[in-house]
């Protein structure tokens, strides 16, 4: 019986400071596992926010550089269709298109 009264006074003692009382609320208890099953443990925690909003940064900036390159294509596609000349150019230096009068000779410089 002694072990139960001094239990039972440490919990009086304890639950008389006004701290400990806010603390022990079945509120703030059911607001604090809420607290933590929202941010830590279930599917949509913080690390995992984290994690995507990393990858969308990634994704954006993969974005910006293929549209540059998508810009800079649609600039090629529009001078290739602008001029003849600049298409015959195109053609010979980039598929070795030759016209049929003339000789093609492709020269590999050796590699080391």
């Amino acid at each position: 019986m002694s072990l139960f009264g001094s239990i039972k006074n440490f919990w009086n003692n304890l639950h008389s400071k006004k701290i400990v009382r806010i603390l022990l609320n079945k509120y703030t208890l059911i607001t604090l596992v809420f607290i933590i099953y929202a941010f830590l443990i279930n599917n949509n925690n913080l690390k995992e926010f984290f994690n995507v909003n990393s990858k969308i940064e990634r994704q954006r900036e993969q974005m910006k550089e293929l549209q540059m390159e998508t810009d800079a294509n649609n600039e090629k596609i529009h001078q290739l269709q602008s001029s003849k000349d600049s298409l015959e150019k195109f053609a010979r230096e980039q598929y070795n298109f030759v016209q049929d009068s003339e000789d093609l000779y492709i020269i590999e410089e050796p590699q080391l």
